[in-house]
């Protein structure tokens, strides 16, 4: 990318006489820049999210207790997900997944106290949508 940059710079210069021109930046990277800061702003909030699909999906009990309140509640069976590190739309996509089954994971936290600690709270909710 510099090898071009600076080829296009010199171009621009040569043939128009540019020379504000100083490097072409991938629109992408600074996409990806400006939506990981704004995730480090909610980062505990994340995390919180991670920790409670992780307890759900590493319990047998629990998530049979999951697909039970589907059922119960005639919803459309969605299992929660983790995010990718390394694609910040996953994370996107594990919020939002959490949040569709929002009031079917608060029927499971209320009857399992055990993940009331690391569930997310109202302000949680608040800062992730």
């Amino acid at each position: 990318m510099n090898v071009f940059g600076r080829e296009f710079e010199w171009l621009l210069f040569e043939n128009h006489g540019n020379t504000l021109f100083h490097r072409v930046i991938c629109a992408a990277h600074i996409l990806n820049l400006i939506v990981k800061d704004g995730l480090d702003e909610v980062e505990l909030s994340i995390k919180k999210v991670r920790v409670s699909i992780s307890s759900i999906l590493s319990s047998q009990v629990l998530f049979e207790e999951l697909k039970k309140i589907f059922k119960m509640k005639q919803h459309p069976y969605l299992v929660p997900e983790y995010n990718v590190s390394t694609r910040w739309n996953s994370t996107y996509t594990m919020i939002e997944k959490l949040r569709k089954i929002r009031d079917i994971t608060d029927i499971i936290v209320t009857s399992n106290l055990s993940l009331k600690n690391t569930y997310q709270t109202d302000d949680d909710w608040r800062n992730l949508i």
